[in-house]
């Protein structure tokens, strides 16, 4: 019983914040998710339950799925007919919680005392809260991230030369490979779980090393296969038409690009721990652990990936949310490795522990904030995408093809043949999204019957155009509501 008791207590302390999040949302009168795109993996996978393969809504095959695997796992919910928002969030909240106990594990390997609280902090943590809530794959990334940083940093597995070491390397480098199954910048901790083999299989490591790297190729090149099957590239539609569609922010500053993504990251208890995030990091230095210093290396390189190619901090940063675990994982380490070294300083002891108790206190004043921020954003999806797509169910012909952006709730509740003018399942969209192509007559190219956008989506192509449906107007301060346009009644004229 005294071996289950911590175990009961971690899950309770998981369930704790989204709890809160979710009884705030009811509260509301709303059940949904914060993010469109999570209706994306819900329609991929009921077509897959239903025998439909890789089709979005009755589409032919596409490579529209940024996580295969994730989408994968969405599939029972409607083996069983359960609900496919209570199913994901019930796969977020299991992975919000493996992610937590791996950073505890790993940061145990630098500090024992640490890892408790590296766990709290993790768990607690209100974007990560937010994100295993959200239907997306994010938390199942971060899982995936934070059991890489355990396993290879250092290896955990016996060294003897008569223990089967290159099949155990092979197993470990399938297991690495899936990572770019779940999202395709799981290649960067790849390479960096590659070094950390090479730096601890020397001298006798080519053989190692060799098994390894196989072990990563074999899913790693499925994957390739899988994508140019269907679109004939190798990595998903949404790399492509996001790189497209927000080229115009890859014309800023570089530094900028790079320190953007902090604000939203700093919006929570990594405030408070980023003086010990850096005493930990000058610790680890001093000592020469470079090896502990790479899972740092790789946060801050993910971070620079994406501010090269996708330089885009909304939705609460969830790209750069990954990073975010393995930061606070530091920044305990620094607190608990400092912690004795200035005991004897009263100053500085009651500057520490100051900062220690914000990042506590911010850790739980956040949650409440977050959780009235993802009511705010289940309600915009709920009433914006959702209700709108509900309505073209309802008061359109059966044929009516709906051109839309944001086809998630769209391509699950529409059931309407669709234009994807985002190109998440269709690229052909590409020369629209990068200018080349006019609204209007890429619409009379695919022979739209209706309009599904937000105005300022396109504010020079619908002059004269009258709404047939607007969205409730959730917010006296939003500018934004989604509008349904005939296209057929000379507004596309």
């Amino acid at each position: 019983m005294k071996k289950i008791l911590p175990f009961l207590g971690i899950i309770l302390a998981g369930s704790i914040g989204p709890l809160i999040f979710v009884l705030l949302e009811r509260r509301n009168g709303i059940w949904g998710f914060p993010l469109d795109d999570a209706w994306i993996h819900q329609t991929y996978a009921r077509s897959l339950a239903n025998g439909q393969g890789w089709s979005y809504a009755g589409g032919p095959p596409s490579a529209g799925s940024t996580s295969p695997l994730w989408t994968l796992l969405q599939i029972p919910s409607f083996w069983f007919r359960l609900s496919p928002i209570l199913w994901a969030y019930g796969a977020g909240v299991l992975f919000l919680i493996l992610n937590a106990v791996f950073i505890m594990l790993w940061v145990r390997t630098l500090n024992k005392a640490a890892g408790f609280f590296a766990l709290l902090f993790t768990i607690g943590e209100w974007h990560l809260v937010w994100a295993s809530l959200s239907g997306m794959e994010t938390l199942f990334f971060c899982c995936w991230v934070s059991f890489m940083i355990y396993l290879f940093f250092p290896l955990k597995f016996p060294r003897s030369e008569k223990f089967a070491v290159p099949g155990v390397l092979f197993l470990l480098g399938i297991f690495s490979g899936i990572g770019i199954w779940i999202r395709p910048e799981a290649l960067l901790l790849l390479m960096y779980a590659c070094l950390a083999v090479v730096i601890q299989c020397y001298p006798i490591w080519k053989w190692k090393v060799g098994a390894f790297l196989a072990g990563c190729l074999l899913p790693a090149v499925l994957y390739f296969v899988f994508n140019f099957g269907f679109s004939g590239y190798i990595f998903p539609n949404t790399l492509y038409v996001k790189t497209a569609e927000y080229s115009i922010l890859t014309s800023q500053n570089m530094f900028l690009r790079f320190f953007q993504p902090w604000i939203p990251l700093l919006a929570g208890p990594l405030a408070a721990l980023v003086p010990f995030l850096a005493a930990g990091i000058l610790l680890l230095l001093r000592n020469k652990k470079a090896l502990h210093l790479l899972p740092f290396l790789w946060a801050l390189n993910h971070i620079l990936l994406y501010a090269i190619q996708l330089p885009a901090t909304y939705q609460h940063g969830r790209y750069f949310l990954p990073v975010l675990p393995v930061l606070i994982g530091y920044g305990v380490i620094g607190y608990f490795s400092w912690k004795e070294k200035i005991m004897h300083c009263f100053g500085a002891r009651v500057v520490l522990r100051a900062l220690w108790a914000s990042a506590l206190l911010l850790t739980g004043i956040f949650l409440f904030i977050g959780a009235g921020q993802f009511s705010g954003d289940v309600k915009i999806i709920q009433t914006d995408m959702v209700e709108t797509s509900q309505w073209i169910r309802e008061n359109t012909s059966p044929g009516s093809v709906i051109a839309a952006h944001d086809i998630g709730a769209l391509g699950f509740w529409g059931n309407r043949p669709m234009v994807d003018l985002g190109g998440v399942t269709d690229l052909d969209a590409l020369p629209l999204l990068s200018g080349k192509i006019r609204l209007r007559s890429y619409l009379s190219l695919r022979q739209a019957d209706y309009l599904m956008t937000f105005p300022d989506f396109y504010p020079n192509d619908l002059g004269g155009c009258h709404p047939v449906y607007e969205a409730e107007d959730i917010s006296p301060l939003s500018t934004e509501r989604m509008l349904l346009f005939d296209w057929r009644d000379g507004c596309g004229k």
